[in-house]
């Protein structure tokens, strides 16, 4: 099939419909499960150019996102390229590389590479790892982050909305302060946090505390 490029190119869940060398063509494709398995949600993909090989389909300018049945935008990811070993892409693992964001619950995800799993048209997990993978919790109202942090890698469970950091971790929230350790567990909706050490190695961190004001003190001595 060879190469497909265009400039606002985009991959629909069943189907794509590009113009090559002046000619139109059809290509169709099991990328999905019908709305009616799906209740109408689905995974759509944009990109730049396509290159399809055998047992192989390379995507340049990348983007993925999951839909809900009314067609709200749950999680997106964005890369240089993306490659995977074909278009069925209800149920199909990902491999993305240069400049790497996940977009998931109230937060993103920043790394060089990611691997991601698809299952019955929803991004399962992710596997990002950079130098280093990082994350960032977006609050609603100072427009502070309320969670951030960085490691050699981090593993996303959509699922359980835990985030795994692993490999020279750093991690700080405003309950936990500053965390140094080698292995960090983080919940997304419930903003809790765990920290294990390695051998030989405790987890050591700075909490600071927020002075209270004059008036908080006249009222609580």
């Amino acid at each position: 099939m060879g190469n497909c490029a265009t400039n606002s190119s985009r991959y629909p869940l069943r189907r794509c419909t590009a113009l090559l060398a002046g000619a139109a063509w059809l290509m169709t494709a099991a990328v999905a499960q019908s709305a009616e398995t799906m209740g109408g949600a689905g995974i759509r993909i944009e990109f730049g150019q396509l290159t399809e090989q055998p047992g192989k389909v390379l995507l340049e300018q990348a983007v993925i996102m999951e839909e809900d049945a009314r067609g709200t935008i749950l999680k997106t990811i964005r890369a240089d390229r993306a490659e995977s070993n074909g278009l069925d892409v209800a149920n199909s693992v990902w491999a993305f590389s240069g400049h790497v964001t996940v977009t998931i619950q109230e937060g993103e995800l920043h790394a060089d590479q990611a691997r991601v799993l698809i299952v019955r048209g929803r991004i399962s997990t992710a596997n990002v790892s950079g130098t280093p993978a990082a994350f960032e919790q977006r609050t609603s109202r100072s427009g502070a982050p309320s969670a951030r942090g960085h490691a050699n890698d981090i593993s996303y469970n959509a699922d359980s909305g835990n985030l795994v950091f692993n490999g020279s971790v750093w991690f700080s929230s405003e309950s936990t302060g500053e965390i140094n350790s080698s292995r960090a567990t983080y919940n997304i909706p419930l903003r809790t946090s765990s920290f294990d050490k390695g051998d030989n190695e405790r987890v050591h961190g700075t909490i600071r505390l927020k002075p209270r004001s004059s008036g908080e003190q006249d009222k609580n001595p």
